[in-house]
């Protein structure tokens, strides 16, 4: 009795020290006592797995270009390094079909590693805010380089991707990781990282990148750390490099200029295989990925926003990533250095529909900063401002059709780039500022004046408010209308063409805009008289 007794408390007791360990395991995953109901412990290393297939630490899905329609997530399988050494003993790879590999490093870092070398990273008060496109991004960062020196003035090491320019600090002002960047090194047999040291802040999920490929400098080895990462596991999206072109055929009908995927085989030939592919990477905080230079001949790489942990302190995710290429050296910088409230979650967008933009004049001539500066063009998804959830707020016009009107015209989007939001705002019958560019080939093309924006970029003239009328894809000589929503469109790289026609809440009649729009191109040109005007300008609008 005695023994069968001391065997339950002596079971108890285990139970209990199991229950403490699981609960301190639980905490290290999340990295914050602070718990949600939404919270998954998904780890590569296998340990406390979800059973969720969408969470599995890698995992690929397919799709056939004839039927458009994706098969399910399934486990990626992930294979030893061919070379076995106590440096990948852990180390686990992805073959991609098209060729490169990708290498996972689970759990490099400690819970202790990771806080002090995100102290380090968030007190150096190194990060910047760069812009592309004239937007800033969403994240910061900075670059560091061992052979940097202190003087601001002098070149040093950088990096360049786009318009933007990096210059180098010294990597010896952080000695966490210096130290750090000496280890990975020889993880993945790299003796330096030409390039550069590059921590990245995502500072919410609204914070992301988009698809991408690290080849601006010949870049070899691209191994990133996890230093922070929210619950539950943001996910970074490996997809083929889209190829263009001239003709392809989906769904038994022919398509100009649209967008084709190619295989590699092993031998070297570009074969089409009629697939589309996907795979998805959710590793934790301490976890690591390296991707070699024949992935980025071949994939793009992205991480999509997280709606999860959109404007919360606990979506931050802080990665290092270490680049090896070929280095430049750069005399500027073009980053703005960021404060401690630049660190914050940004507040969400909020966009501004018909006539209320302050100093906004029909028939006017602005620069793309003028615009974002009045909040009158974001940008936020290339020529179209808005979201799908508030609908599009302006658009910009650079390319035209034969049958264009002033009054009347067609544009095309993609669904996953603005044409989303436009649909939002034809089911909601919003107007839409249309802001036609230089790049235009017509007669309604924008002239800059000699008082205007000085710059070799495009300039936008604010031709007053459209409405939507009508959206249809075009798949060969059939016509789906998609006026209704998005559940008859086969995929997301859908074009959709809108039609627009000019509101009649403008405050300046379509007529008297046009005759003026049409002296300040004659008068650019030098074609003055009176009597070439008057041939010109147009005595009755065309509508279509």
């Amino acid at each position: 009795m005695r023994q069968s007794t001391a065997a339950a408390s002596k079971l108890k007791s285990n139970d209990q020290q199991l229950s403490c360990v699981t609960n301190r395991i639980v905490a290290w995953y999340q990295g914050s006592p602070k718990k949600t109901a939404n919270s998954k412990i998904v780890r590569s290393n296998g340990i406390d797995r979800s059973k969720d297939e969408s969470e599995l630490p890698a995992s690929s899905r397919w799709r056939k270009i004839s039927t458009g329609k994706w098969g399910p997530w399934q486990r990626t399988e992930l294979t030893n390094p061919r070379t076995r050494s106590a440096l990948t003993q852990k180390s686990r790879q992805i073959h991609l079909p098209r060729g490169g590999t990708v290498t996972i490093y689970p759990g490099l870092l400690s819970k202790t590693q990771r806080a002090t070398l995100s102290q380090e990273l968030l007190s150096s008060n190194l990060f910047r805010q760069y812009e592309i496109q004239g937007m800033p991004e969403p994240r910061v960062h900075f670059l560091l380089h061992e052979q940097a020196t202190d003087e601001p003035e002098a070149p040093q090491p950088g990096y360049r991707y786009g318009s933007v320019r990096m210059k180098a600090c010294p990597l010896r002002g952080l000695p966490k990781l210096c130290r750090l960047s000496k280890i990975v090194g020889k993880r993945a047999g790299v003796e330096s990282w030409n390039i550069g040291v590059n921590p990245v802040f995502y500072r919410d999920g609204k914070d992301r990148i988009g698809a991408h490929a690290d080849d601006d400098q010949g870049e070899s080895c691209i191994l990133s750390v996890i230093v922070a990462s929210p619950i539950p596991l943001r996910r970074l999206l490996i997809q083929p490099k889209p190829t263009k072109i001239v003709d392809r055929t989906v769904l038994g009908t022919k398509q100009k200029g649209n967008k084709r995927l190619k295989l590699k085989t092993g031998n070297g030939d570009i074969v089409d295989d009629g697939v589309d592919e996907q795979h998805e990477l959710r590793l934790g905080p301490g976890d690591a990925y390296c991707m070699d230079g024949e992935m980025q001949e071949h994939y793009v790489h992205s991480l999509p926003p997280d709606e999860h942990s959109k404007g919360s302190v606990e979506g931050r995710r802080i990665i290092v990533v270490f680049r090896s290429g070929t280095q430049k050296v750069f005399k500027k910088d073009s980053g703005k250095p960021c404060n401690l409230a630049a660190l914050e979650p940004r507040p969400d967008l909020c966009f501004t529909f018909g006539n209320e933009i302050k100093d906004l004049r029909e028939g006017d001539i602005y620069g793309g900063r003028q615009l974002r500066a009045m909040n009158a063009h974001r940008s936020t998804q290339r020529s179209v401002s808005g979201n799908k959830v508030m609908g599009c707020d302006a658009i910009t016009v650079s390319r035209d059709r034969e049958d264009d009107t002033f009054v009347r015209f067609s544009f095309a989007a993609e669904t996953r780039v603005g044409g989303g939001s436009m649909l939002t705002s034809l089911q909601k019958g919003y107007p839409v500022r249309v802001f036609r560019t230089s790049a235009l080939h017509n007669k309604y093309k924008a002239v800059a004046k000699k008082s205007g924006p000085k710059s070799k970029s495009n300039v936008y003239r604010y031709d007053g408010l459209y409405h939507i009328e009508s959206a249809v894809e075009e798949l060969g000589d059939k016509v789906n209308d998609v006026s209704l929503g998005l559940s008859n469109m086969i995929n997301r790289k859908s074009e959709i063409i809108f039609r627009l026609c000019r509101s009649s809440e403008n405050s300046v009649s379509s007529m008297r805009l046009l005759r003026r729009i049409v002296i300040e191109r004659m008068t650019h040109s030098k074609v003055t008289s009176n009597n070439d005007l008057r041939k010109n300008c147009p005595k009755k609008i065309i509508v279509n």
